[in-house]
C-alpha cells in the first residue's frame, strides 16, 4: 500500500552533489554547473547606496549598544 511508490519517489532524489537535469533523466555533478554572471557591473551610485545603508545600520547598533550601556551605569541622583 503504497510502498513502491515511495521506493521509486527515494530512487529518483538526486545524491548529494549532483542535481537533476530539467528535461533528462541524466545528473550533473554541482562542480560542473557554471554560475550565471551578472549582466551589468554594479553602478557607482547602488554601491554608493549600499555602502551608506550598511553604514547607517552600524552606526544605528554602535548607538544602541553604548546607550544601553550608559543607561545601565549611571547612578539615579534620588537614591
Amino acid at each position: 500500500t503504497g510502498g513502491t511508490a515511495t521506493k521509486m519517489r527515494a530512487s529518483r532524489k538526486a545524491r548529494p552533489g549532483t542535481i537533476q537535469v530539467k528535461g533528462s533523466g541524466k545528473k550533473k555533478p554541482l562542480s560542473r554547473i557554471k554560475k550565471k554572471q551578472s549582466s551589468s557591473p554594479e553602478s557607482a551610485t547602488a554601491k554608493f547606496i549600499k555602502y551608506s545603508a550598511l553604514f547607517l545600520l552600524v552606526a544605528q547598533m554602535v548607538g544602541l549598544v553604548l546607550l544601553m550601556r550608559y543607561s545601565r551605569t549611571v547612578r539615579d541622583p534620588s537614591q
